[in-house]
């Protein structure tokens, strides 16, 4: 940004960032740079400030969180095109669609895999015919280089596997790029493999289940915007909830109350230090911790739900 005086040109320059947005004027004169000011502006997390949540940016992640909310209620009350037009919703983000997907599969809810599968080929009809079948081919030839036009859409932004190891690994990003695709890909199987083998699909409630699916699947997909964190809302209050029911909240209400307390600690120590002071940012810690709590409350729930029916069993008359 430049403005034209007598004196010459005076040059404001920014340098958006996650937690500090710094700034700088200068002046150019007669081929010389002169200083006037500069500073740092500075938030706590943009993505939990109002901005971009009233923003149409925010307005789109909101959906997003909705859809994911929406994919589960549907599927829950047995309706299949309910269900399948919040997948659809969902698409914009399609990294998150592959994980949503296992799970239905594993509920064994067919109708709305089927009748999500019609919608979106009824879109991509009516894409192909409006817009041409090249859009398609530039489509996934181009969107990987789209993260440059976007400040915090680069790996080293991102709340995810991909970001705390871009933060963390010296090195190509194009290595640390396939890591983070391995472990995504990784984390769909053992997903799966899981929700088999716990049969979720005779499960009575699934808060947690679908909890930790979305939350593995917001950790580990290759690709997410800072304001999308937003979306982990949505597994936080419905595991919450399930804990809350069973009555095993203390830990997952423990946890809950130490994010305040974190941020201002590390917010503190990098403002004394001027820089990050930590290996990893303290948000990432407390993102990656979230799956690790929603699963050992799965695994436990699922251990006692197992131990009872066994008992069930046992008990039961003989014919």
């Amino acid at each position: 940004m430049t403005a034209q005086g007598r004196a010459g040109v005076r040059i404001l320059g920014l340098d958006p960032g996650l937690r500090h947005t710094g700034w700088g004027i200068i002046d150019a004169c007669d081929n010389r740079l002169s200083f006037v000011a500069g500073g740092v502006i500075s938030e706590v997390l943009p993505t939990f400030t109002r901005k971009p949540l009233f923003s149409h940016r925010g307005a789109m992640v909101s959906l997003l969180a909705v859809a994911v909310l929406g994919v589960y209620r549907a599927s829950e009350r047995s309706r299949p095109w309910t269900a399948g037009a919040w997948i659809s919703v969902l698409s914009i983000k399609p990294q998150l669609v592959p994980m949503v997907l296992i799970y239905l599969a594993a509920r064994r809810r067919w109708q709305a895999i089927a009748c999500a599968s019609l919608i979106l080929v009824l879109l991509l009809a009516l894409t192909t015919a409006w817009l041409g079948l090249s859009i398609w081919f530039d489509y996934v030839s181009q969107v990987r280089h789209l993260e440059v036009f976007w400040g915090t859409g680069t790996p080293g932004y991102m709340l995810n596997v991909r970001g705390a190891l871009t933060s963390v690994m010296a090195g190509e990003q194009h290595d640390i790029d396939t890591i983070a695709y391995a472990v995504w890909v990784f984390a769909m199987a053992l997903i799966a493999i899981v929700l088999v083998h716990r049969g979720v699909d005779r499960a009575l409630d699934v808060r947690s289940t679908y909890a930790l699916v979305v939350a593995v699947a917001l950790l580990t997909n290759p690709h997410l915007f800072v304001q999308d964190a937003v979306i982990w809302a949505i597994p936080l209050v419905l595991h919450a909830a399930a804990r809350g029911a069973s009555g095993e909240w203390p830990a997952f209400a423990l946890f809950a109350l130490s994010w305040p307390v974190l941020f201002t600690a590390t917010r503190f120590v990098d403002a004394q230090s001027g820089r990050h002071a930590l290996w990893l940012a303290p948000h990432m810690w407390v993102l990656m911790a979230a799956p690790l709590l929603i699963w050992r409350g799965w695994a436990i729930s699922c251990r006692r739900t197992g131990l009872s029916a066994t008992t069930m069993r046992a008990e039961a008359p003989s014919r």
